[in-house]
């Protein structure tokens, strides 16, 4: 006999799925730094298949989701309630580690505890007259070193026992910084957005990433508890060997006399120790296995997977036979190729999307013509000028504090190029841990030094580790190209897509104030 089961109507931005996910940033946000740099545990973020988004909804989907499909269908969470919790989580991702917060945080400060080290930084530190409104340091007397503030020595040193931690002086500085990268949030977000239509539509871009997201938020089939991921005994064999695998090789750190290690690693460094295959780099001789990019690269292209393995075999011959006639390429000079591929690997896909980008402008002039397909997310006009304004703000913001006009130019460019960059290398590879190391000191550094002030050095160095190269290992506008990638493919409504523009907004705001506090 069968039963007719109840058809549950889809749902996307309710309220239990927004309350989960901004729990989802406060656990995210809140915990990573103890996590991270306290008892330094597996981060906690760390790529873009962050550990604790994935554990969130393996328990969301079994322990929470698994019951309610089955007794109670009317309560499980759906895909598209799912895929919301996941866009917010993944742009609350992006502030309390690597993405921002760890390379932000000690900017303000810094300065004051390497003046006090090297008298000739100091002296030209003050001579910058830079805005006070920066720093966290107050308004001292003028008898009073600043280098000795309370503000300064508890960040590096801790608060005595009984004494507040100076926390008030923080403020002006977050909001003072924090006008820039309103600005930069705005633009990778416009950005991804702009762009997510000929990466996913024209070009077909596979995002494995968002692919294996998109399975962990998959609904059961109606009557059954799982769904078609968790409900294989083959992946549930895979996670149990893995499980044990892991658990004993951190058992016997603990108990090596009773709880014998299974390696998940090589080194065959004794074995390769002659020339010239001792010129391998250490990666090659000594490695380990990591399942979770095994599991990755089963969502990869294998024409893909094949470049990124050949690609970077024969990097290691070039480095080989340069390193056997004690010629090695110097790092600098890997660094600039690497800018200079960056900036090829920028026009070649600018000019594959050409029509894209044509269209794109002129729907910002003219607006739609009969019969072209209505943007998912807004007009184009509004992303066009949300990302013009973001610039805007970046640009005049670097004026503001004094740098010029040439410099800042420079900054803005070099802080975007990387994340549009990884982004695009992410979306195409679904490499988990990657980062692109393209900062402004390449440029200026090969110009004469008559042509910058002070201040356009000291910015060019600021941000390229705050917001710029550094933060694109955890980048805002990949999360959320990704985000928005695996809520397309539960099909939401033009209404419910532009709300997930306003819980990107909120997921901004929420993650870079629990993760600055």
């Amino acid at each position: 006999m069968s039963i007719d089961l109840p058809q549950i109507t889809p749902r996307w931005i309710t309220l239990r799925s927004v309350v989960l996910g901004i729990a989802g940033i406060l656990l995210i946000c809140g915990l990573t730094p103890f996590n991270d740099f306290v008892v330094a545990n597996t981060f906690f973020v760390g790529s873009y298949l962050p550990v604790s988004v994935v554990l969130t909804f393996f328990l969301l989907s079994v322990v929470v989701n698994a019951p309610l499909s089955r007794f109670v269908p009317r309560w499980a969470l759906s895909s598209g309630e799912l895929s919301v919790v996941l866009l917010m989580m993944l742009v609350g991702c992006s502030f309390p580690s690597q993405g921002f917060m760890r390379s932000f945080i000690p900017v303000p400060v810094s300065p004051y505890r390497f003046g006090a080290q090297n008298e000739t930084f100091w002296q030209a530190f003050l001579a910058m007259h830079l805005p006070a409104w920066l720093f966290p340091v107050g308004n001292l007397p003028p008898n009073v070193d600043p280098r000795l503030s309370d503000v300064v020595r508890y960040f590096y040193e801790s608060a005595p026992a009984g004494t507040a931690m100076p926390y008030s002086g923080w403020i002006v500085p977050l909001v003072g910084w924090g006008v820039f990268f309103l600005g930069l949030f705005t633009t990778l977000v416009a950005m991804a957005i702009l762009i997510r239509p000929q990466w996913e539509l024209n070009e077909r871009l596979p995002f494995p990433l968002a692919q294996l997201q998109a399975t962990l938020i998959q609904a059961p089939q109606p009557g059954k508890w799982l769904n078609d991921l968790f409900g294989r005994r083959l992946f549930w064999l895979g996670l149990v060997a893995v499980f044990v695998i892991q658990s004993t090789s951190a058992l016997a750190q603990y108990f090596p006399k009773y709880v014998p290690e299974i390696p998940v690693h090589y080194n065959l460094g004794s074995i390769l120790s002659n020339p010239p295959l001792s010129y391998l780099a250490g990666p090659i001789k000594a490695s380990r296995i990591y399942f979770t990019f095994i599991g990755v690269m089963y969502f990869v292209q294998a024409r893909v997977g094949f470049s990124l393995w050949a690609i970077y075999l024969i990097m290691q011959f070039v480095a080989v036979g340069q390193r056997s006639m004690a010629n090695e390429i110097p790092a600098g000079a890997w660094q600039d190729q690497h800018l200079g591929a960056c900036v090829a690997f920028v026009i070649g896909f600018l000019y594959v999307g050409r029509r894209h980008w044509q269209r794109v402008l002129r729907q910002c002039v003219m607006g739609r013509r009969p019969g072209e397909r209505r943007p998912d997310y807004g007009s184009h006009r509004i992303h066009v000028f949300a990302a013009a304004a973001g610039i805007a703000v970046m640009f005049g913001w670097l004026l503001r504090v004094g740098v010029g006009a040439p410099m800042a130019a420079l900054i803005v460019a070099m802080v975007l190029l990387p994340h549009l960059v990884t982004a695009r290398i992410v979306a195409e590879t679904g490499l988990a841990l990657t980062r692109t190391q393209t900062v402004a000191a390449q440029v200026y550094e090969q110009m004469s030094p008559r042509l910058f002030s002070t201040t356009d050095i000291f910015f060019g160095r600021v941000f390229a580790y705050a917001g710029g190269a550094f933060n694109t290992r955890e980048s805002l506008m990949t999360y959320a190209m990704h985000g928005l990638n695996v809520a397309d493919r539960t099909q939401p409504g033009r209404g419910t897509r532009m709300g997930l523009l306003g819980l990107i907004a909120i997921s901004i705001v929420l993650g870079f104030a629990v993760s600055a506090a």
